[in-house]
Parts: structure tokens; sequence; C-alpha cells
């Protein structure tokens, strides 16, 4: 996952990546989620992240894409 940068203003959704809002009208950018970046994680090497414990702007990102990408219709197969 990317925080929102303005070279990605360019980048045109593909099979490798797809880019996040916060709002249906595309204002609100909230950076990417690339899939050639993922890798696979263990269950047990999972920790809960705490977004109060980052800055405050950072943490209302945070927030903001972990609810993108909870939302069902977000979600890709």
């Amino acid at each position: 996952m990317f925080s929102p940068k303005k070279q990605h203003e360019g980048y045109k959704e593909n099979l490798t990546f797809f880019k996040m809002y916060g709002n249906a009208n595309k204002r609100d950018y909230l950076g990417l989620i690339r899939f050639a970046d993922m890798i696979p994680v263990p269950e047990k090497a999972i920790k809960q992240l705490d977004f109060r414990d980052y800055r405050n702007l950072y943490s209302m990102l945070l927030v903001k894409q972990y609810n993108y990408i909870n939302i069902p219709e977000n979600k890709k197969e």
C-alpha cells in the first residue's frame, strides 16, 4: 500500500495495482495498492496496528485506507 504521490496521477489502473479513493467522485485520493509488491505472510507473524501510535495526518490516512479496503465492493478477487 502506498500513500498518495503526485507521480501516481498519470498511472492507469491495470492488473498489478489499483487506486484508492475516499469518496465516489474520486477527489479524495488515498494512494494505491500494488499487488506485485505483496508477499504472503504467515498468520502468526501478523500484528494488529494501533493507528494512534502515528502522527495525526498519517494516522488519518491509515484509517481512510483501512476503511476503503474493508468495504465489500472494493475487494479485488
